[in-house]
């Protein structure tokens, strides 16, 4: 499934250095070289071996490899850099501001740990480098990227075999109504992402379940998982029996935070925890759904916001009653405010549900 590798590097030798060797060259490629630094993981590229008669090899490090990097945050600026006009450089940051802006990106982008190292490799090609089109990006490349996180997948499998590892599953379903699972497998270096299903054609059931988690099982390792988690629903649940009668050393338990959410799921049911909650949607609901009180909301609470109850996860009537008690001195101001009794809103009916929360 995920056994495709990496071209050759650009020395084009291709015979390999040894199977028993740790491909590192392919783990390097995954994260720019200060990231790759910071995991440990080793970076080849900086050493040189020298050709010597003397039957041993001598390795040494290039000048860069005794200086700082300079885009790293904190970092002091090159000579270079320094002496560059301060329009050269706002103009340069103005070009990739209009850029993100017109694709209409969120600028935490910027925050990428691949960001910094893209416009790196852009400015030692100098100028006239042409970019790569559409067809390039979401053909050839896509396909190296998606190599090159097969063969980093690849990489967790020494700790699955050392410490064992957790094999989890999540069901949801996407904005389009599609329903999918998603696998992972957690283990002390990490959580790594499988795959994810497509199961809106078929019926979840406990034998289609069981077919899914033996697959992604056999690709693991049955000696590599102690442990399965998902939801507590009536076919997982059986799912979860099928796998600990086919392999014996496979534990199955159900979501922690599913067990919790069903739990005040019921205490929700009760008559004097229903009315509050009731209550305490309509509150929520009848400021956002109007625009002054919410305007007057977010004013006295300093842009804090309150959360708003979902209908598939119990939890959040809880978390938004919670969010009300803890801004009741600021609500309790707002509709004491002269801006919302001059205002039509106070003259409202549904304005005293509102103000009985004080």
């Amino acid at each position: 499934m995920m056994s495709r590798q990496l071209e050759d590097d650009d020395d084009g030798d291709g015979d390999g250095d040894g199977d028993g060797d740790e491909d590192v060259n392919t783990k390097k490629h995954m994260l720019p070289p200060k990231v790759a630094k910071n995991k440990k993981i080793q970076n080849t590229s900086t050493v040189k071996q020298s050709n010597t008669s003397y039957g041993k090899q001598k390795k040494s490090a290039t000048l860069g490899a005794y200086f700082m990097s300079r885009t790293t945050p904190g970092a002091q600026k090159s000579f270079k850099n320094c002496w560059q006009r301060k329009e050269v450089v706002e103009r340069c940051d103005l070009a990739l501001a209009k850029w993100m802006i017109d694709v209409c990106v969120t600028f935490n982008v910027v925050n990428s740990v691949y960001y910094q190292h893209a416009i790196d490799v852009i400015t030692t090609m100098g100028p006239g480098y042409k970019r790569p089109n559409l067809h390039v990006i979401h053909g050839y490349y896509l396909v190296k990227v998606v190599d090159e996180m097969k063969i980093y997948v690849e990489s967790y499998r020494e700790i699955w075999k050392k410490s064992g590892c957790t094999l989890m599953a999540n069901g949801w379903t996407y904005q389009k109504k599609r329903t999918l699972i998603n696998f992972l497998v957690y283990c002390p270096k990490g959580i790594i992402f499988l795959k994810i299903v497509d199961v809106l054609d078929v019926s979840k059931t406990a034998r289609l379940l069981h077919q899914l988690f033996r697959e992604v099982v056999l690709y693991v390792g049955v000696e590599n998982i102690v442990h399965v988690v998902t939801d507590n629903a009536t076919n997982y649940v059986a799912t979860g029996k099928l796998l600990m009668e086919e392999f014996s050393l496979i534990f199955w338990s159900p979501c922690a935070a599913h067990c919790i959410n069903l739990i005040l799921l019921n205490i929700g049911k009760l008559q004097s925890v229903c009315s509050i909650v009731e209550h305490a949607c309509g509150i929520i609901k009848y400021i956002y759904n109007n625009r002054y009180p919410l305007y007057l909301m977010r004013k006295f609470t300093k842009g804090k916001e309150i959360p708003r109850s979902a209908p598939t996860r119990f939890a959040t009537n809880f978390i938004a009653l919670q969010s009300i008690l803890a801004h009741k001195d600021e609500l309790r101001a707002m509709v004491t405010s002269r801006e919302w009794v001059s205002s039509a809103y106070a003259k409202d009916s549904k304005e005293k549900s509102l103000l009985r929360v004080c």
